[in-house]
């Protein structure tokens, strides 16, 4: 039986030869999506050793699967030239670069089983596990990526760039579909926030004397507030069969309402300070585009990182 960690890496040849040919142009094409502002340092000492190391992962694994498959030492020597073709193949290069990145799940083996095939290469045994050796390959390079701190570093450079470029081609595709938008003016925006509801619409006296006009930053007072509101109706959806227009009953309904009015009343202001997503309802009248007015306004005399998006339905309908 052949002792197979007795033979060490019968492909180190392949290795050694791209590792002279790795220059910059090399690396970048191996690792394709690296930034553009990529050091030195990085280009000449951190990425080609990481590619080295993947690539005698990579060229381990193929000579176990071929291993596996009965080839013998000097058969595993005839792969020689078809492996330093492939591997010099751009489309290889960066199928084998992807798994460098952090979000690689798996990796295009039918291509590259493709374009072994394609190229003309001296022909794989039958059984040789293309899938296998992808998996293998993805794990190996993970840990290569762990284990080394300062490539962590470069490559998570390299995601933040392709972040950036995926919020630039989104803010590109909404100007496509809106049109030409104008620069947002943060301060304009305060302004215009105070102008429309910095004083309280009373459409029954002539607010345009001073003397009338009242500030709603002075007059408001937060309403309170329960979770979840009772029904204020008793209508049973169209779609109830009889088993649950039975269960549906007033008796239930009138226990709800208590469990209800047995909360404690609460500040709106205090509730929506707490992290969430809030929706709140009320009566006509009960001060909820008030309320909103109000919160917009807070943000306008004292501003924060975020900033409240005022949309009045009743407007926008008008002009959409």
């Amino acid at each position: 039986m052949l002792d197979w960690f007795a033979w060490g890496l019968v492909f180190a040849p392949i290795v050694k030869d791209l590792v002279q040919e790795a220059a910059k142009d090399w690396v970048k094409d191996f690792l394709k999506s690296l930034p553009g502002g990529v050091s030195e340092f990085a280009l000449n000492k951190i990425l080609p050793s990481a590619v080295k190391k993947a690539l005698k992962a990579f060229l381990r694994l193929v000579q176990d699967e071929l291993i596996a498959q009965g080839l013998d030492k000097p058969q595993l020597r005839q792969y020689l030239p078809s492996l330093r073709q492939f591997l010099k193949n751009k489309t290889v290069r960066e199928i084998l670069g992807r798994a460098f990145d952090a979000d690689c799940e798996y990796l295009d083996t039918r291509l590259l089983k493709k374009t072994w095939r394609e190229s003309n290469l001296k022909t794989l045994p039958h059984g040789f596990d293309w899938d296998l050796v992808g998996k293998q390959y993805l794990r190996k390079v993970q840990e290569i990526r762990r284990d080394s701190s300062e490539l962590r570093q470069v490559l998570d450079s390299e995601n933040l760039e392709k972040i950036a470029q995926s919020s630039q081609a989104a803010q590109q595709a909404l100007q496509s579909i809106a049109g030409v938008i104008p620069d947002f003016d943060l301060e304009q925006y305060r302004e215009t926030l105070r102008e429309c509801y910095g004083y309280l619409k009373l459409n029954a006296i002539d607010s345009t004397d001073d003397q009338y006009r009242m500030r709603l930053w002075n007059l408001f007072i937060p309403q309170t507030v329960r979770e979840a509101l009772p029904p204020a109706r008793y209508d049973v959806p169209k779609d109830f069969g009889i088993a649950e227009v039975e269960a549906f009953s007033l008796e239930n309904a009138e226990r709800y309402r208590e469990r209800y009015l047995q909360q404690s009343a609460r500040s709106v202001l205090e509730v929506l300070g707490e992290r969430g997503k809030f929706v709140i309802l009320g009566d006509p009248g009960s001060g909820k585009s008030t309320l909103l007015q109000y919160l917009a306004l807070q943000w306008a005399e004292r501003p924060t990182k975020q900033f409240p998006l005022l949309v009045e339905l009743r407007e926008y309908a008008r002009d959409p």
